[in-house]
């Protein structure tokens, strides 16, 4: 189901019901965990420029992941993470250079 062939058409197949595997629920309890820190880690620090967009994003990352994973959008979901996740490392990379 997850790594496998790459064909897209197929990612809704079953839907809403699915047999998600553990590694997929731990993938998102981890996301989970990190934008919910991420939020309240904010408010611990002193207010950068980027602070409302910060919140702002880490408030619906938090309300994505828990809808998706409500409703068993698990693919789509994590599809999506695993994509913005990629992003998130070359900004946190570039803060911490700067």
């Amino acid at each position: 189901m997850y790594g496998g062939s790459g064909d897209l058409a197929h990612m809704y197949d079953n839907n809403p019901i699915h047999d998600h595997p553990l590694k997929v629920r731990a993938y998102y309890l981890q996301a989970l965990g990190f934008h919910t820190f991420s939020t309240l880690y904010l408010f611990t620090q002193p207010k950068r420029n980027d602070f409302i967009e910060m919140n702002l994003h880490h408030f619906c990352a938090v309300a994505l992941i828990v809808f998706t994973y409500m409703n068993s959008c698990n693919n789509g979901g994590v599809l999506s993470n695993f994509i913005h996740d990629m992003g998130d490392f070359n900004i946190h990379t570039t803060k911490f250079i700067t």
